[in-house]
């Protein structure tokens, strides 16, 4: 019996009171606009269903006759702030949430604007009853206030149009609610074809409770549900995120084979598991669609340690997706749609009609995808197990293939199991019964089971991508997945070993057996067929081992027997997994030269040709022997032929290779066009790393951008760097601008080759010269202690030389070229000299820049002699020079470049004449020890150096008429040692 009384808890009796007296306070307000109508509130719908059944209730909606919900919300606010009324209703600061409004949507199909809040610890919305008209010429209706009744017949059935009355606390029925409820029928308020024209998704909203209550939809309904004309609005006028919504609540439900039965018994599936916008969308046969459902509720009744069901669904959501998987089955007997285009499949059907018909989630639509492609991969395992072959023991193999299944929808591989047992209970169980079916399946869980791969998806790896990539000797990339694929592989097979060291040396081993093999069949020419089939797989092969070696190298699977045609080799080394390995690089290039050889025209594609030309640099370190990879690839390149070398520069190199990998670091200071900016931007974003492989790629990715670039430079002409300047100039800013040394080092380099070659016109038409200079100087200032000596040397002498390269470009008018000069030998030499003199083989460095500075200076560089003497002089006359014999040498050749390009200055009687003297006579004098270096350099090299200075001094003194000799001579009459130095007999 349905009690047609209903007893309040605590909670729902406290929140009553509150509001019957928000009401009256309403009814006895002066500023009352609701034309002296009482206010009555109703709670109504599921609420007063569920509390009539006995069924617990927290989500409450209460229906206003005369005010909208969001007015009486601000009433009862007011109400609450009156002194007094919250002790009244004991009520606490939390007992009043937080208001919430959702808005009407009638292209959703939501009509009224509702409003939410959360009173005394339960969920309540508000809304005004309402009344609903339809217009054949539109799908949403009119929505205007109502009486009680009106709103209880726009209800989708009649045990859920009951009121609750607060006023007199009793249960109102207006359109015969209360029998239908003791009698178990859902019906519909009015004609049902009328109630579910005016609002299709009641046909599923029916469904729902009548599974969720285990009530029977009553007849009349029944016969309309599946009316053409209904079902036609369902997938025209109705979201179908709403639809998602009503049947996500029927599969979490209690009964969800009941919501699938009513669905399938009314005809409603096609409506509901289909792509509306789809024309062609085809329809599957569904006739046997209940064995998948029924089976599915049979393996949920025999939930048992281990089972099916236990092993497979192991958690609330993933119950739910079993059951939407089941909604799914009859898909797996269409074929797939054509690929949308070549490499890029369309996705299956099953996933087409859960995204599209329901709107489900994207994990679920992953799971789907992946459940339909690794269905023949999983029916392989099975059948492994069932003929009990020798793969069987192969514990990497199903471990390996279960971890692939999840990794394409994670956590998922137990779900995609299952949904191959229902289709293959679904198509299997004409010729078989369901037992014997479930009994197969069984057995492979079982199997699963005993190799203990039952948690294999979430197993850790003995390694991670740092530890192997420091093993290999390589920057993580792209490489890192399938080689750490390779660990896991080794790692199935040797459970229990805590050591990777053998998971590595497995990444060697395969990678050079592989190849060795596919060379060995590229030099047996009677395995080689010169045909265009033979050709168009050579190409591949090709493509496959230099993406392998680019420069992260590969290691293959299994299969690395000696392969007997280009198919073989093929098949064996399309399976590579990139790992680095400097042994392999060879092997790959020598297979590369091999291909080459045989076909004629040569058939290598652009990238591989890329990778050949980041090889030809022997300063990378990628091989076991750079000199001889080197030198192998440049072989190759000295015979390819380009159609156009300049076209194959610019357009695929630049353009092409170059351009997308720099695009994200292009430095602010110049324009898209390449041209000095005028107003520069911080290309920084907030909160993303400047430094990673999302912004330079070029970077962390593809290391053989930098070496290829290098290769652009060195190659192209002159007339090809006046035309194409400005594809070069992103680049060879980033790199001049990188915090790596390495690079910074080689950026320089290859910018000094660059500017040998770009006309000076141009760099002073668009200000690059200044903005190449403004890149370069801050290398200068690289010097110890906050950069290492060794650091400092290897940035310091290219800078230099782009430096000096640039002053030569600079215009022959003016002063712009001394003015770079000055600017360099003051910032450079005497601030480097300054910071890190205490480091001798910097000065050493900073002396030789110096001759070079001063040599393109000429005698403008006499406005420096009163820092040049001084630092030369101290280097000279340190009493613990010769300790640097190199060094020694370099501040005395520096000395001569003064000598001889600022001579005029240095005439007897001025004051840098007797500096140089004294300088001189003290270097000259403590040579009396013999100099100790490693680095090379002997006393009597720099003898003859101070020699060659102090002649040169002579010769200047001539020129005033003065003789060097008899100036000197009071200091050879007094130390005899001297007379060496000024060429006199003692």
């Amino acid at each position: 019996m349905v009690s047609s009384t209903i007893t309040l808890t605590a909670q729902e009796q406290q929140l009553r009171d509150l509001l019957v007296q928000v009401a009256r306070h309403i009814d006895a307000s002066p500023n009352n606009d609701t034309n002296k109508e009482p206010v009555i509130l109703r709670w109504a719908g599921g609420w007063v269903r569920d509390k009539l059944l006995g069924i617990e209730s927290h989500d409450i909606d209460t229906a206003i006759n005369n005010l909208t919900g969001e007015a009486f919300v601000g009433k009862l606010r007011e109400y609450v702030d009156i002194p007094g009324n919250k002790q009244l209703h004991r009520l606490q600061d939390s007992d009043i949430g937080r208001l919430h409004t959702v808005a009407r949507n009638p292209d959703k199909s939501k009509h009224l604007e509702t409003s939410t809040i959360k009173l005394c610890g339960l969920d309540v919305d508000f809304v005004n009853l309402r009344m609903e008209t339809y217009t054949e010429d539109s799908r949403n209706p009119t929505v205007e206030f109502g009486t009680a009744e009106e709103d209880a017949r726009r209800r989708d059935a009649t045990v859920n149009a009951l009121f609750y009355n607060l006023a007199t606390g009793e249960v109102e029925d207006l359109v015969g609610g209360l029998p239908d409820l003791e009698a178990g029928i859902i019906r519909t308020p009015m004609e049902p074809l009328q109630t579910f024209m005016d609002d299709p998704l009641r046909v599923l909203r029916l469904v729902r409770f009548a599974s969720r209550l285990g009530f029977k939809i009553d007849k009349a309904a029944e016969v309309v549900m599946a009316d053409e004309n209904v079902l036609k609005n369902l997938k025209i006028k109705i979201s179908r995120e709403r639809i998602g919504v009503e049947l996500e609540k029927m599969l979490k439900g209690k009964h969800p084979v009941e919501s699938l039965r009513l669905i399938n018994r009314l005809g409603l599936y096609h409506a509901v598991f289909t792509v509306p916008e789809r024309t062609d969308m085809p329809k599957p046969d569904i006739s046997k669609w209940d064995r998948a459902y029924e089976c599915l509720l049979f393996l949920e009744s025999n939930n048992t340690p281990g089972s099916i069901w236990q092993l497979l669904v192991t958690t609330e959501e993933a119950r739910y997706f079993a059951w939407a998987l089941a909604t799914l089955t009859p898909w797996e007997q269409l074929p797939d749609d054509p690929p949308l285009k070549p490499g890029k499949a369309a996705f299956p059907l099953a996933t087409q009609a859960a995204r599209e018909g329901f709107k489900a989630p994207n994990k679920l639509s992953d799971v789907v995808t992946a459940a339909h492609r690794h269905r023949p991969a999983i029916l392989e395992l099975k059948a492994i197990v069932e003929k009990k072959t020798d793969e069987m023991k192969d514990r990497a193999k199903f471990g390996m293939a279960i971890r692939e299944w999840d990794a394409r929808a994670v956590g998922s591989w137990r779900l995609q199991v299952l949904y191959s047992i229902l289709v293959d209970v679904e198509q299997r169980t004409g010729s078989a019964k369901q037992e014997e079916v479930l009994l197969e399946w069984q057995g492979l869980l079982d199997h699963l089971v005993e190799l203990d791969l039952m948690q294999v998806a979430s197993l850790k790896r003995i390694c991670d991508g740092k530890y192997l990539s420091k093993a290999l000797g390589v920057r993580p990339g792209v490489w890192t997945g399938a080689a750490l694929n390779v660990v896991m592989q080794w790692q199935l097979k040797n459970p229990g070993v805590e050591d990777p060291a053998g998971a590595v040396e497995e990444n060697t081993k395969r990678v050079q057996k592989a190849l060795l093999a596919t060379l060995t069949c590229l030099q047996q020419p009677d395995k080689i067929q010169e045909n265009a089939s033979d050709q168009d797989k050579a190409w591949e092969l090709a493509k496959v081992i230099s993406t392998a070696i680019a420069p992260v190298l590969p290691a293959l699977k299994e299969d690395t027997g000696l392969p007997a045609s280009f198919d073989d080799a093929l098949s064996n080394t399309s399976k590579a997994l990139n790992n680095h390995c400097k042994a392999t690089a060879t092997l790959g290039l020598e297979c590369l030269k091999a291909i080459d050889n045989v076909f004629n025209p040569h058939i290598l594609d652009d990238d591989t040709v890329l990778t050949l030309i980041a090889y030809s640099d022997p300063d990378q370190n990628w091989s076991d022997n750079p000199a001889k990879t080197a030198k192998l690839v440049n072989d190759i390149l000295k015979t390819y032929p380009f159609p156009n070398k300049a076209d194959f520069i610019t357009s695929t190199v630049l353009q092409s290779y170059l351009r997308p990998l720099f695009s994200k670091s292009k430095p602010s200071t110049i324009t898209s066009s390449g041209r000095k900016a005028e107003y520069q931007t911080d290309n920084s974003r907030e909160g993303i790393p400047d430094d990673t492989a999302a912004t330079k790629p070029w970077k962390f990715t593809d290391l053989r951008s930098i070496p290829v670039f290098s290769w652009a430079v060195t190659e192209a002409d002159d007339a090809l760097i006046s035309t194409h300047w400005p594809s070069y100039i992103p680049v060879l800013l980033t790199l001049v601008d990188d915090s790596t040394t390495s690079i910074r080092q080689t950026g320089l380099t290859i910018l000094t080759n660059f500017l040998f070659k770009i006309p000076a016109k141009t760099l002073q038409d668009t200000g690059l010269g200044q903005v190449f200079a403004d890149a370069v100087f801050p290398t200068l200032s690289y010097l110890p202690s906050l950069t290492p000596e060794d650091e400092s040397l290897q940035l310091l002498k290219p800078a230099y030389e782009a430096l000096l390269v640039l002053a030569g470009k600079q215009p022959t008018t003016g002063n712009a070229k001394n003015a770079m000069l000055d600017k360099l030998i003051r910032e450079g030499i005497f601030t480097g000299y300054f910071h890190a003199k205490s480091h001798v083989k910097i000065v050493e460095l900073l002396c030789r820049e110096t001759v070079e500075i001063l040599g393109a200076m000429g005698v403008g560089g006499v406005k420096h002699l009163k820092d040049l003497i001084p630092m030369i002089s101290a280097i000279l006359t340190d009493p613990f020079a010769s300790a640097a014999p190199l060094t020694l040498l370099s501040a005395i050749q520096a000395l001569q470049a003064v000598l001889r390009n600022c001579w005029p200055r240095l005439l007897p009687g001025s004051v840098w004449h007797d500096e140089i003297i004294n300088a001189l006579v003290l270097c000259w004098l403590n040579l009396d020890e013999p100099a100790n270096s490693d680095d090379g350099g002997s006393v009597d090299e720099i003898r003859k150096e101070l020699v060659t200075s102090a002649q040169a001094l002579s010769a200047i003194a001539k020129t005033a008429g003065t003789d060097l000799s008899a100036e000197v001579a009071p200091l050879v009459a007094k130390t005899a040692s001297l007379a060496g130095l000024f060429s006199m007999p003692s």
